[in-house]
Parts: C-alpha cells; structure tokens; sequence
C-alpha cells in the first residue's frame, strides 16, 4: 500500500473523530456561544481516544512484524504517551468539571490537535510497519 493509500485509510478513520467536532462548532457558533465551543470537554475525552488509537495501531504493527524490537524503545514510548498525551487529557477533562477556564479550555484544544498530530504520524508509521514486515 502506498503512502497516499496510508494517509487515505487514516483521514477515513479520523472522520469519526472530526465530524462531530465539526458539527458541534457550527451550531454553537451559530448560536454565538463560543465560550461553550472551547469549554466543551468533549475535546479532552476526544484526545483521550485518539491517544488510544494510535497506541492501538503501533501494538499492533509491531506485534504482526517479525522484525527485530527493542522492547525498551517500545516502553518509553507508551510511557511517552501516558505522560504528554493521556494523563493531561484527563487531567483536563476533571479540570473542566470541577473549575471550567478559558485557559483550560484552550489548553485541551491544544492538546486535542497534537493527539490529531499522534494520530497520523503513528498510524502512518504503523502502516510502514505492517507493510515492512
């Protein structure tokens, strides 16, 4: 599978993600609530399930490859994600349902685009694994 067949097969799979997101600012803009766009957690519980994904996708490259592993790489990775990805998604997301902020808001806008980041950049080297094996 080529690289644009990858990145194909993986804004498929984030449609379900961005569709929703999608909707959701277009009927709160258009009822000009945009305080309620950024307080939304919906974005921290997004983030929290698109980390997930892609940690999805590279377990199960590297568990259909029969290439060598560090298994040490693969362990600082997952913690790796735990610590800048999915931890601070939950954090805010307790964050937003104990004492909402416009700067936690954003912090988890934030934190949502880079999880959309994640994805594709793992998804793709999950496919350049499962294709390499």
């Amino acid at each position: 599978m080529t690289y644009s067949k990858h990145l194909k097969s993986l804004l498929a799979a984030y449609a379900f993600v961005i569709v929703p997101f999608s909707l959701m600012i277009i009927v709160k803009a258009s009822e000009k609530k945009w305080q309620e766009i950024i307080l939304a957690s919906d974005w921290s519980i997004a983030s929290f399930i698109i980390f997930g994904q892609s940690l999805t996708f590279l377990s199960s490259a590297l568990i259909s490859t029969s290439k060598n592993k560090k298994r040490e790489g693969w362990e600082w990775y997952i913690a790796k994600v735990f610590l800048t990805g999915i931890g601070p998604s939950l954090v805010f997301y307790t964050l937003l349902l104990v004492k909402p902020s416009l700067i936690i808001g954003v912090g988890q806008i934030i934190l949502f685009i880079y999880a959309s980041y994640r994805f594709f950049v793992d998804g793709l080297a999950a496919k350049k694994l499962e294709q390499d094996s």
